[in-house]
């Protein structure tokens, strides 16, 4: 537990944790938003895909799913890199910090801050690339159910 700051005194430990008691509900809510969102995008794509009946047309739909499907594949493993990058920079930083700055300074706090954000990005990247994969699966069986074999 984290001591109450005296008058005129900035205790950051202090905010972190009200912070952190606060974020928890919108964090679970930013989840379930992702999902659903996630959830709808699918159904729309395959009510699209359903409601053409013109099987060429459907296969050209299709294939213009499957582009789109890698450009966000490639936009989020992108993400994944550059903040990845940041995110072990910020690290290295703050380990600098330790040995090179005060040693009172409680650089615990904001390491553990800066893994938690890590954290955070990496769900919703699983999240939205389990998505873009279910795009992929289902764009590809359209593909292969509207090819007209020979």
């Amino acid at each position: 537990m984290v001591t109450e700051p005296t008058k005129g005194q900035f205790h950051f430990a202090q905010e972190i944790e009200n912070w952190q008691r606060g974020s928890t509900v919108r964090r679970v809510l930013q989840i379930g938003w992702m999902i659903v969102r996630g959830i709808a995008e699918l159904a729309i794509m395959v009510y699209v895909l359903n409601a053409i009946s013109e099987p060429n047309i459907n296969l050209i739909v299709a294939v213009l799913g499957i582009i789109y499907a890698t450009v966000r594949s490639a936009a989020l493993y992108l993400r994944l890199t550059i903040s990845g990058l940041a995110w072990a920079s910020d690290r290295q930083f703050l380990e600098h910090k330790r040995v090179w700055a005060d040693p009172t300074a409680n650089i615990d706090i904001e390491i553990a801050g800066t893994d938690a954000s890590r954290s955070r990005m990496l769900v919703n990247f699983y999240i939205a690339a389990v998505f873009v994969g279910l795009q992929y699966l289902i764009c590809l069986l359209y593909v292969f159910s509207n090819l007209q074999f020979l």
